[in-house]
């Protein structure tokens, strides 16, 4: 068996949770917990998105999630403490990481825009015991202090502040929500902008905003990294060149690219503007 091939018992475990997941309303399961990654997460098996995934396979963005978690411990290893902002943080698949990875010296503040993804995170931060490292927030991030309608999708990980082709063929209902800029979230948890050495976002579209309303936490000289979900093909071309010059600007480099289960090979960040979307993890 080659390195990446699953097994048959593998693949017969699959079957059998996808078989209970197309068949949990009639069986009367709605919720269910999944060990992934290191942590306990509540799922939602009316959900055909993230919970869908892993439910079934017990992880997600393999090539991603195996380089963010090598860059955390990099990075753990250059600073005194690990302190993440996780935006968009849904429930809680990559926010737990670091604490799974590092288990010591991290700190999360996880920001989820969705009433409901943001209640399955909550429980999955009391049933791991991450109170005193993880604090979740219901927000939504942004430029700047407004009110921005928020296209809700039936699929629970493509909620988005951006209205595109994609969303707009999903999206069941839309909600009126306050943004803020990510430093308002700062000073409510209590961290400064010199804090922050990890950030983590998948906004579906709506990372121009984020950035721009966060340039100070990422223009200081010190170890950081980025994971980031940047989606050229719901953006203006000038919102991905300004995207690519910030990093650029900033001093970013490209770890690790993918799409899903596939390797990009970028070369260089001009290179995301040729991609529909890519997962990005970045060092400086």
């Amino acid at each position: 068996m080659t390195e990446g091939e699953k097994s048959s018992t593998e693949t017969l475990h699959e079957d059998i949770r996808e078989l209970i997941y197309n068949n949990s309303d009639s069986i009367g399961m709605r919720y269910s917990t999944v060990d992934v990654e290191g942590s306990t997460l509540l799922v939602d098996l009316n959900d055909p998105g993230i919970s869908r995934d892993i439910w079934i396979h017990g992880t997600r963005e393999p090539i991603t999630t195996r380089a963010y978690q090598n860059q955390l411990e990099d990075v753990s290893n250059e600073v005194e403490n690990v302190n993440v902002v996780d935006i968009g943080s849904n429930i809680g698949y990559y926010a737990f990481q670091p604490i799974a990875k590092l288990e010591d010296d991290v700190n999360v503040i996880a920001i989820e825009p969705d009433r409901a993804n943001f209640a399955l995170l909550k429980s999955s931060v009391l049933l791991n015991g991450y109170e005193q490292q993880v604090l979740p927030i219901l927000g939504a991030v942004g430029d700047s202090e407004e009110e921005r309608p928020m296209y809700v999708s039936n699929h629970s990980n493509l909620h988005s502040f951006k209205e595109t082709h994609k969303n707009r063929e999903k999206t069941v209902d839309t909600k009126n929500m306050v943004v803020h800029p990510l430093e308002d979230y700062l000073d409510e948890s209590g961290f400064d902008a010199t804090d922050i050495n990890v950030v983590r976002m998948d906004v579906e579209g709506y990372e121009y905003e984020v950035l721009r309303g966060a340039k100070d936490i990422f223009n200081l000289d010190q170890p950081f990294l980025i994971q980031l979900e940047i989606h050229p093909g719901f953006l203006e071309e000038e919102q991905t060149r300004f995207i690519i010059d910030f990093l650029k600007e900033n001093g970013f480099e490209i770890v690790s690219s993918a799409q899903k289960d596939e390797p990009l090979h970028l070369d260089s960040l001009d290179q995301i503007a040729d991609h529909y979307f890519s997962e990005l993890v970045l060092r400086r």
